[in-house]
């Protein structure tokens, strides 16, 4: 695959991204669950269009496990396990993009910007209703990551958003791309 593949998949990752944080701080809660699923899905899938044809890529579909899994045996970095209950955290969302699974179960849905210091069992109250959590910090450190793997200057991505996205991609943002 060429640059450009490559680029265009990093190009609609940012794009979901910074909806994503957006969607967060506005309280938008499963939604951006969902568009931080996709960004992190497209920033994956973008690295592995390196290796994969279009083809091969499109059928890993929206399984954000498996992605994730072909990405560290190609990337082969210990660093990147420190990631995955963020990548487990986001999966659990594609299950909740159309309305069926909410409204059979039910959900409790938080949206963190900061890492929480202790357990989310424990400012969750006993309910059965499973629990969908994002935290926004924790896909921020993930994105730059995946920029610094890709070897991708996040710059030419970002410089071009006019300045309304380029406040919710830096809104308490300690790992800007």
């Amino acid at each position: 695959m060429s640059t450009r593949e490559k680029r265009f998949f990093f190009d609609l990752a940012t794009q979901y991204y910074v909806v994503a944080r957006f969607s967060a701080f506005a309280g938008l809660q499963p939604v951006c669950g969902n568009l931080f699923h996709h960004a992190i899905e497209m920033y994956l899938k973008g690295y592995l269009v390196s290796k994969l044809t279009l083809v091969e890529i499109k059928a890993l579909g929206h399984r954000l496990q498996e992605i994730w899994d072909r990405c560290k045996k190609e990337i082969a970095d210990a660093e990147l396990d420190n990631f995955d209950q963020v990548i487990s955290d986001l999966d659990k969302f594609e299950s909740i993009r159309y309305p069926d699974r909410i409204l059979a179960q039910g959900m409790i849905g938080l949206i963190n910007v900061k890492k929480q210091h202790g357990s989310t069992e424990s400012t969750v109250p006993k309910r059965p209703e499973p629990v969908y959590e994002i935290v926004v910090e924790e896909i921020d450190s993930l994105v730059k990551v995946i920029f610094q793997k890709s070897s991708f200057n996040p710059e030419f991505f970002t410089n071009r958003l006019k300045p309304e996205a380029k406040t919710y991609l830096n809104k308490e943002n300690e790992a800007p791309p």
